[in-house]
C-alpha cells in the first residue's frame, strides 16, 4: 500500500495527510476550517488556500463565455482522508518537475535511472527545472499559493517526522558536525574526504532549513523538497535504501551540489576549470553552426539556472550525446518530444569553462559520465 502524502496546511501549518488516491482534491482543513487543495505528486500540484470565487458581474453586463479545455474527470471534494478515484497519467511522472518551479521540487525519478537495465533504464521519471505550468481554464475559483515569506515553513525542531526516511533526513541536516552527519550518508568512504573539506572550508556544523515536504518515492528511494533561506523554493534530496540492510541514508553528493548552488557558483563566478554536475540536458540547434559547434542548455533542477554549454561536432562526447537521445526517443516518443520540449534528460555531465579571444569565458560539455541521477553506491561500501 502506498503510504499518504503528508504535507502541512498552507493556512495553518497544521499537519495533514492524504492517500495516494485523492491527491490533488479539495476540501477544508479538520484544523483551520480555510478551504485547500491538497498536493498531487503527479501533476507536481503543490497544497494551496484556495480563494473565494470573485462576485458575479452586473446583471445589465453581458457574460463572457471562455473556451474551455476538456477534462478527464472531475476532482473530487475532501472532506477526511478518504479513498477518491484518481488516473494519472505516464507522461506526467517524466514531467513532475516541470510543474513543481512554481513551489518547487525537482522532479525526481532520475536518480533511478542508473540502477534499470537497458534502454528502460535510461529515462524514467525525470526532474523538471520547476516552471509554473499553464492555468487551465475551468470553473473552479482562483487559487493562490501562499508566499514562503508569508507563510513560513515550521522549523524542524517543531514537526515530526512524517517517515523513518524523513526521521534520517532530518537527523542528517541537524547533525551538530560533519563527522556525526556522515553516519547518515551513502558511501561514508569515499565522500568522508570530501565532507572535511567541505566543512573546513566552509564551515561545520547543523545545515540549516526551512522546511522538507516528500516528493515522490519509489521501491527504495525516497525525494524529498528541503526548502533553505538561500534556495526558498527548495532543492530534491535523495534518501535511498541500500542492499546490506542498513537503513535509509542521504546521497551527499548531490544533496551539496544543490544546497550549495554549485552548478551556477561554477558557471558564474568560477573560475577557468571542470567539474561534474547533476543537469537537465537538451539540444539548443539540432545542427552545428558555422564555428562547428553545437549548443545545449543545462539546468540543474532549481529555477532561473539555465545555462548553454557548447560541444564539439563530430566529437565522441557528441556521438554519446546522440545515442542517449535517440535511445530515449526510440523508447518513448511521445514521452519524448514532451520532456525535450520542457526540460531535457537527467544526466551527470563534466562541464569545463574555456577563455575566449574576446577576454570572457565559455562553457563546454566534455563528457556524460552518467545516465540518469541514481546516487553512486559502491558495493564495497555501505
Amino acid at each position: 500500500m502506498n503510504a499518504p502524502i503528508r504535507f502541512p496546511c498552507p493556512v495553518c501549518q497544521a499537519p495533514l495527510a492524504l492517500p495516494i488516491s485523492a491527491a490533488g482534491a479539495r476540501g477544508p482543513c479538520p484544523h483551520c476550517g480555510a478551504t485547500i487543495t491538497g498536493p498531487d505528486p503527479g501533476s507536481g500540484r503543490p497544497a494551496c488556500q484556495v480563494l473565494p470565487a470573485p462576485a458575479p458581474p452586473p446583471a445589465h453586463r453581458e457574460p463572457v463565455t471562455l473556451p474551455t479545455r476538456p477534462v478527464e474527470s472531475a476532482r473530487p471534494a475532501v472532506s477526511s482522508i478518504a479513498e477518491h478515484p484518481k488516473s494519472v497519467g505516464i507522461s506526467a511522472a517524466f514531467l513532475l518537475f516541470s510543474c513543481l518551479l512554481s513551489a518547487f521540487v525537482a522532479f525526481a525519478g532520475g536518480y533511478w535511472i542508473g540502477k534499470n537495465a537497458g534502454l528502460a533504464g535510461l529515462l524514467p521519471p525525470a526532474p523538471a527545472p520547476l516552471a509554473a505550468p499553464a492555468p487551465a481554464i475551468t470553473d473552479e475559483p482562483a487559487i493562490s499559493t501562499p508566499e514562503p515569506a508569508e507563510t513560513p515553513a515550521p522549523e524542524a525542531a517543531d514537526v515530526a517526522p512524517a517517515s523513518p526516511q524523513e526521521a534520517v533526513l532530518r537527523a542528517f541536516l541537524s547533525a551538530p558536525g560533519w563527522a556525526s552527519r556522515i553516519l547518515h550518508v551513502l558511501a561514508p568512504e569515499r565522500v568522508r574526504e570530501a565532507m572535511a573539506a567541505h566543512a573546513a572550508a566552509h564551515g561545520d556544523g547543523p545545515i540549516r532549513f526551512d522546511g522538507v515536504s516528500l516528493l515522490q518515492e519509489s521501491g527504495n528511494t525516497r525525494i524529498f523538497l528541503v526548502r533553505t533561506a538561500a534556495i526558498p523554493e527548495g532543492f530534491p534530496v535523495v534518501v535511498a535504501g541500500n542492499d546490506t540492510g542498513e537503513g535509509w541514508l542521504v546521497d551527499w553528493e548531490s544533496f551539496i551540489e544543490f544546497h550549495d548552488d554549485a552548478f551556477r557558483q561554477f558557471a558564474d563566478q568560477g573560475a577557468i576549470g571542470q567539474a561534474s554536475f547533476h543537469l537537465l540536458v537538451k539540444p539548443v540547434d539540432a545542427k552545428s553552426g558555422d564555428d562547428g559547434v553545437v549548443k545545449y542548455r543545462l539546468n540543474p533542477p532549481m529555477s532561473g539556472r539555465e545555462r548553454v554549454a557548447r560541444i564539439e561536432d563530430g566529437s565522441s562526447t557528441h556521438a554519446h550525446l546522440g545515442e542517449i537521445f535517440e535511445a530515449q526517443a526510440k523508447l518513448d516518443p511521445a514521452s519524448y518530444r514532451e520532456l525535450v520540449a520542457s526540460t531535457g534528460l537527467p544526466l551527470v555531465v563534466a562541464v569545463s569553462k574555456r577563455p575566449t579571444v574576446g577576454g570572457g569565458t565559455k562553457l563546454w560539455i566534455e563528457r556524460v559520465e552518467a545516465v540518469g541521477w541514481a546516487p553512486r553506491m559502491d558495493a564495497d561500501e555501505h
